[in-house]
């Protein structure tokens, strides 16, 4: 009985055996590099499933017995040439079926020795119209116009004043705006916005007024664009940072002649730059610090303490309620705290607006990790922030020495565009909450300068809130 009983679960467990092999399938495949060579020594899986298998020398490989089903093939590069790599789509798998001809094709990847070299470099081999998407004009990617030295993409122009006129700001209460000195940080002052010059000439200029006495308070009659009073403070405005948003004809119609397209994005905003040297408060703050920036690139206060806000709602639209702003208008911009050594261009914003940057950065008593010297290869996104430092493959023209986007994994290409607009509000992990733009030191000498490169890093270690959501707003 006992026996009878051994040989019937026998023949049941072969019996399921055969069931379970006749419904698993084979995937045949190779994986190449970007010239097309197979890929020896790679690991490919499927996703979700223990099945493995390595290439051979011409990069073909067998997976046996894949459940069947809708699945991805993930391959883990073998070294430090490659990057891993999917199936973007996935493979369609019937159960007992063999499917032949997957390929999976890895990126190649810049070695740690690699350096930026810039889009004018990249232009000198590649088509021309490349460079064009990225030249800055207003049929260009506007992440290629995001920050522009100058007044040339000042939005809503007609909103300031006339040479003869003025702008005076208010705050979220109707109240004269009051900010920051810009003379040496500790008060609260008055502001006016002023132009000068002819319309081809102009100059767009804040002007601050002189700390108060205790007790003493400006009006509206007592502020204005003139010369007076002499110990007044005037900072011009040296470039801009956004509004390159979906609306008329943008900075080419500097009066808004044509109307907005709706539905619309708007301009969202557009901050105001000034020049390290021209805010008192920063150039006595680094000559008493010993900090020179003599010799480098402009570097910008990041913001003004005034910029211009818009959502693309119409004026009159009934969605706003009394006192919101959805219609172009100024709008307050930390008033308190603008004029910082540690609010510039090269620290708050460079890691998403240029390309190719490095920084040195040192803590002084009240700032951490102030900019003691920056550098960039191109001001805006350019090439080689989402293909990595380009020097190996401007040299050898070799494919496999530069990042290829369309190949790399979803995640990674998600990271991509992620590393800044994944997590507006990101703080960097190493130095801990200092840099909102992606940085990690622990690469600073290395491939990037401890700014992200796709596919190479794992953007979760450059943000230390990269999976945490704002509860304040």
């Amino acid at each position: 009985m006992k026996k009878l009983l051994f040989l019937l679960m026998l023949s049941c467990s072969i019996i399921a055996f055969d069931q379970a092999n006749a419904a698993s399938a084979k995937i045949i495949g190779k994986v190449l590099d970007v010239n097309g060579k197979g890929a020896a020594g790679v690991k490919v899986s499927v996703e979700g499933q223990k099945i493995t298998a390595t290439t051979s020398k011409d990069g073909s490989f067998k997976l046996e017995g894949v459940t069947p089903g809708n699945v991805y093939l993930y391959a883990t590069a073998p070294s430090k040439a490659y990057l891993d790599g999917e199936t973007l789509k996935s493979v369609s798998v019937k159960g007992g079926a063999t499917v032949s001809g997957v390929t999976i094709i890895l990126s190649g990847r810049p070695s740690a020795a690699a350096t930026y070299v810039g889009m004018k470099t990249c232009s000198g081999c590649h088509d021309a119209n490349l460079s064009k998407s990225f030249d800055s004009t207003p049929h260009a990617a506007a992440h290629s116009r995001f920050v522009t030295e100058g007044t040339d993409h000042l939005i809503y122009k007609n909103m300031w004043p006339e040479p003869d006129g003025k702008y005076l700001p208010r705050d979220p209460q109707g109240k004269l705006l009051k900010v920051q000195d810009p003379l040496d940080g500790k008060g609260m002052v008055h502001l006016a916005l002023c132009t000068k010059g002819n319309e081809s000439n102009r100059q767009y200029l804040f002007k601050f007024y002189p700390e108060q006495k205790e007790g003493v308070s400006l009006t509206e009659a007592d502020l204005d664009c003139s010369d007076k009073p002499a110990d007044a403070i005037w900072i011009p405005v040296a470039g801009t940072i956004g509004g390159e948003g979906n609306w008329g004809e943008g900075y080419t119609d500097p009066n808004h002649k044509t109307p907005d397209r709706f539905p619309n994005f708007g301009e969202g905003k557009q901050r105001f730059l000034a020049r390290i040297q021209d805010v008192p408060v920063i150039a006595k703050w680094m000559k008493d610090n010993n900090v020179s920036r003599k010799g480098q690139k402009q570097d910008y206060i990041c913001f003004l303490p005034t910029y211009i806000m818009q959502d693309g709602t119409p004026r009159d639209s009934k969605a706003l309620a009394k006192g919101e702003v959805g219609f172009p208008a100024f709008w307050q911009k930390s008033p308190k705290d603008w004029a910082t050594p540690n609010n510039t261009l090269s620290r708050n914003c460079a890691g998403c607006h240029a390309t190719g940057v490095t920084i040195q950065t040192k803590d002084f008593p009240g700032y951490k990790s102030v900019v003691t010297y920056w550098d960039y290869k191109d001001m805006n996104i350019t090439c080689e922030h989402c293909h990595g430092p380009g020097s190996e493959h401007a040299k050898t023209s070799d494919k496999t020495k530069i990042i290829a986007p369309q190949y790399l994994t979803a995640k990674a290409g998600n990271e991509l565009c992620g590393q800044c607009h994944g997590s507006h509000d990101g703080k960097s992990q190493n130095p801990m909450g200092i840099f909102k733009p992606p940085f990690d030191a622990t690469y600073k000498d290395t491939l990037g300068h401890g700014f992200f490169v796709p596919g190479v890093y794992d953007l979760a270690t450059f943000y230390f809130n990269f999976d945490k959501a704002r509860v304040d707003r």
